[in-house]
């Protein structure tokens, strides 16, 4: 395991292309969601593609958690930290583009992987709000964890989704119910998407640098900034993707009440000259050009995952509740 260096980037090694959004306003037009009241538990798993245990134990570990527990039950979410000190040239890169959040570093990145306790290793199990640990985690413990987890929580907040495509918009609908809320809570959420699988390099050790199946990864946010502030402190470009955005969803809402809004978000691929310019940048510091592949969005292989947190503080949110959808 290597440690982290830059922890508040998305990897190149993971996150492909990050969209425009995006409006966000109440829905009148299509039926209702219906809210089960039902706790479902998230994993997070950090990892990247140079991570040597990541490939060996990591990642299968990850698959098999995935291939054995319902969505309903356990969402589970690949998320690769930026660590190499390379990719820096991306900041500069990335002004140049028209869309300034089509690009790898999406700010939410980092948002999101300060909320998991990181420890600065790699990989990384993250469920429901602690810290299960790095190599030695098994699947048998991420599933008694959920099960338990989901067991023991009575949910403050039910949340349902749907996704549906049209081109490359895809057009998000979620809806939340307050069910055991606490009094003067802010509850904000994420609006994520994901690529359901995709074969990508992946280090296991020296000499077996293979093309491996990576399930779940979180590849884009449909929440922007229209302050250009980040969660936790910092500044990014106006219009660029976050992790919860401007404004918590429910404030101290009372029992019962429910809310339900629409987003969409439009996919956009960076230019020729970008992806280009940005393998000739590995590649003069002896690196790997981008193995992993940019995001050719599909329908059928894309989901989205709306997660709801409480604000804890200025720098924590607490998670609270999610749903997986899957685009139609």
């Amino acid at each position: 395991m290597k440690k982290l260096l830059l922890l508040t980037l998305i990897s190149a090694s993971a996150v492909g292309i990050m969209q425009s959004c995006k409006k966000d306003t109440a829905s009148t037009t299509e039926a209702p969601l219906t809210v089960e009241a039902k706790q479902r538990s998230l994993l997070f798993y950090a990892t990247a593609t140079w991570c040597g245990p990541c490939g060996a134990t990591g990642g299968p570990l990850f698959k098999s958690v995935i291939a054995n527990n319902s969505t309903n039950d356990l969402i589970s979410l690949d998320i690769h930290p930026q660590t190499s000190v390379g990719l820096s040239y991306l900041n500069a890169t990335a002004l140049k583009e028209n869309n300034p959040d089509s690009v790898i570093f999406a700010p939410f990145a980092g948002e999101i992987y300060n909320q998991i306790k990181p420890n600065g290793y790699i990989p990384l199990f993250y469920c429901s709000n602690s810290l299960l640990g790095n190599s030695g985690v098994t699947a048998t413990q991420v599933k008694e964890f959920a099960d338990n987890y989901n067991r023991n929580t009575a949910p403050e907040i039910g949340v349902a989704a749907s996704a549906s495509a049209s081109g490359n918009t895809i057009n998000i609908k979620y809806k939340m119910k307050a069910l055991n809320p606490e009094s003067g809570a802010e509850y904000f959420t994420s609006v994520l998407m994901i690529e359901k699988s995709v074969n990508a390099y992946q280090f296991v050790s020296p000499g077996t640098n293979t093309s491996l199946e990576h399930k779940n990864i979180v590849r884009a946010s449909a929440k922007n900034t229209t302050s250009g502030n980040l969660f936790g402190g910092g500044r990014t470009v106006v219009g660029a993707p976050v992790a919860f955005g401007d404004a918590a969803d429910m404030t101290n809402p009372v029992a019962q009440t429910e809310i339900e809004k629409s987003m969409a978000f439009t996919y956009s691929s960076p230019s020729s000259t970008f992806k280009t310019a940005f393998d000739n940048s590995l590649k003069s510091q002896s690196q790997q050009p981008y193995g992993f592949g940019w995001w050719n969005l599909s329908a059928s292989n894309t989901a989205v995952v709306v997660i709801v947190w409480k604000k804890l503080s200025s720098t924590e949110m607490f998670y609270v509740n999610a749903v997986m959808a899957d685009v139609k």
